[in-house]
């Protein structure tokens, strides 16, 4: 885990969720990192990428310089709802952040699963967040043959629990598993 805390600090725009759970609540602020240490390369080139990108968008809007002020601002901003003309009430906060942020990283059947938060600054449609889910499927893909514990080669192992592991790991695990059976 530790690795994986690293990219906490490498890469601040994308996991400042970690750093300001209050503005930023979801899952990888609560629990971190769900997966091994093995996947770390993947992620840290996937979080490169994407920081990169979200650098590109900053660098366009001077506003955007200090993100947890500006968040924390647009989730308190209620919206008149009109509709024929006819006031009808005030709709919910958007609770939308304006750069996407990573909400949860996680081993889900024996792959990578990263889930980044969309932005309002990043639009769904726009090339950013093309380029952005292109890095995450990529390192998600990747991963499917990647050694969750030590990021050696690795092959997706289906017995009751889904993984990838590299022969090496494959054997300490049903060690432990037999161990385990047998206590």
């Amino acid at each position: 885990m530790e690795k994986l805390e690293r990219l906490v600090n490498q890469y601040p725009i994308l996991f400042r969720s970690f750093r300001d759970q209050e503005n930023y609540p979801c899952v990888f602020a609560s629990y971190g990192f769900q997966c091994g240490d093995g996947w770390y390369d993947i992620l840290d080139l996937a979080c490169e990428k994407v920081e990169r990108e979200l650098e590109a968008v900053i660098a366009g809007f001077d506003i955007l310089k200090n993100l947890s002020w500006l968040d924390r601002r647009l989730q308190r901003i209620e919206f008149e709802i009109i509709e024929d003309g006819i006031f009808t009430g005030v709709s919910e906060p958007d609770p939308e952040p304006l750069l996407p942020f990573v909400s949860q990283i996680k081993e889900k059947f024996g792959r990578l699963c990263l889930h980044i938060r969309p932005g309002i600054a990043v639009p769904l449609d726009g090339l950013s967040w093309k380029r952005i889910r292109e890095y995450v499927n990529t390192a998600e893909i990747e991963s499917g043959a990647t050694c969750e514990t030590c990021g050696a080669d690795g092959i997706l192992r289906q017995d009751g629990w889904h993984r990838v592991t590299c022969p090496k790991c494959e054997g300490k695990y049903r060690k432990r598993k037999s161990e385990a059976d047998h206590a």
